[in-house]
């Protein structure tokens, strides 16, 4: 539950990065996930 919930915070934090910074547009364009996402 824990994990999820820190997940989607995650989600928001990046898709709000991405629109301020669309340098960031190759962690959508790599077709995987952020490293960050990976901990698991």
């Amino acid at each position: 539950m824990d994990n999820r919930s820190r997940y989607e915070n995650d989600e928001l934090k990046l898709d709000g990065a991405r629109k301020d910074c669309p340098g960031q547009g190759w962690m959508e364009n790599s077709g995987e996930r952020p490293m960050l996402l990976h901990e698991e």
